[in-house]
């Protein structure tokens, strides 16, 4: 994790094992030249992928090309803002949708990343070729 004198992490790497020996990992990159949030997931298995990226679902079967998932055919989250679900919540206003131990894990792994973390120079030079 590096911090560059930011109040929140400008690069974070993890590598996690998860509790059925799936292997993940997750980047933070925070140096866009844009002012905009952009955040990606892709998840690899043994029969192809699944990313989201953008708002959009792409299904990839191996050896195949990516296919954009129509919205019709997505499954309906409960909630169309989890953030609005959460604060609501607080309020008693309607029940929270995300199970408290979710945000214990994420928090747990939050405190074990930090634990492990070591700085990484920023003083890093480009490669040039020759």
């Amino acid at each position: 994790m590096d911090m560059e004198g930011a109040e929140v992490e400008i690069y974070a790497s993890l590598s996690v094992e998860l509790s059925n020996g799936a292997l993940a990992s997750i980047s933070i990159l925070g140096d866009s030249p844009e002012k905009a949030v952009r955040e990606e997931l892709r998840i690899w298995c043994s029969k192809g992928a699944v990313s989201v990226k953008e708002r959009k679902v792409y299904i990839q079967e191996k050896g195949g090309n990516p296919v954009t998932m129509s919205p019709e055919n997505l499954p309906r989250p409960p909630s169309q803002n989890p953030d609005v679900n959460f604060v609501r919540s607080i309020l008693g206003k309607e029940e929270c949708l995300i199970p408290a131990s979710c945000g214990v894990n994420a928090t747990k792994l939050e405190q074990m990343a930090y634990q492990d973390a070591k700085p990484i120079s920023s003083n890093l030079k480009p490669y040039l070729y020759e």
